[in-house]
């Protein structure tokens, strides 16, 4: 089962589902991390070792292409446990906790994600962003 962290943006109630799943699940809001900007909750969910799920697509996007240009520029070798970004709704269905749920453990069940890799929601299905 995977280990997850849950931004703020992500419905409280998919929080009980992944847990009911068998997920080890924390969210910002539990912590008292809800105020805390993006940079900050990738960091948390990398020191957690905890895959981030968030809503907020266009700033992880951005901040997973931050984190692997850095790393490689310094040399470090430090992975994050891997981002998924789920939408509020796609192509006029909305993403309940329900739907999320199921959308998000047919990802699991095909062992995605891997560490260092972010995973949208596109048209054909979860995508892996270079």
């Amino acid at each position: 089962m995977a280990n997850l962290y849950l931004d703020h943006d992500v419905q409280r109630a998919l929080a009980e589902l992944l847990r009911k799943a068998g997920h080890q699940v924390a969210t910002t809001r539990e912590l008292g991390l809800a105020a805390n900007p993006d940079h900050l909750q990738l960091l948390t969910a990398c020191r957690r070792g905890s895959v981030l799920i968030t809503r907020n697509r266009a700033d992880f996007i951005e901040l997973h292409g931050a984190w692997l240009a850095w790393t490689a520029e310094w040399g470090v070798v430090d992975e994050h446990r891997g981002i998924v970004v789920i939408p509020h709704h796609y192509a006029g269905v909305e993403w309940s906790a329900d739907y999320a749920a199921g959308r998000l453990e047919a990802l699991f069940e095909q062992g995605f994600p891997r560490q260092n890799e972010l995973y949208r929601w596109e048209v054909s299905g979860w995508s892996r962003n270079p």
